[in-house]
């Protein structure tokens, strides 16, 4: 208890209260890289699939659509 004021304070130090969002940064920057390849990857696929496949029976064709 502060005894000018009458009240109590408790000060953490910096490294145990602040949030430091560089720590989170990194990852989610390398997540999102990550996410944007494989779903490049996966819009070639389904192209070259109704491409080379155009005979193929409509419900594949949905399936295909609704995968993507």
């Amino acid at each position: 208890m502060n005894a000018t004021t009458g009240s109590s304070t408790s000060v953490a130090s910096p490294s145990e209260s602040a949030f430091n969002p560089y720590t989170i940064i990194g990852p989610v920057v390398l997540g999102g890289l990550v996410n944007a390849s494989l779903f490049g990857c996966l819009v070639i696929q389904t192209y070259v699939y109704y491409a080379n496949f155009a005979k193929d029976n409509r419900a594949i064709k949905v399936m295909v659509a609704a995968v993507l």
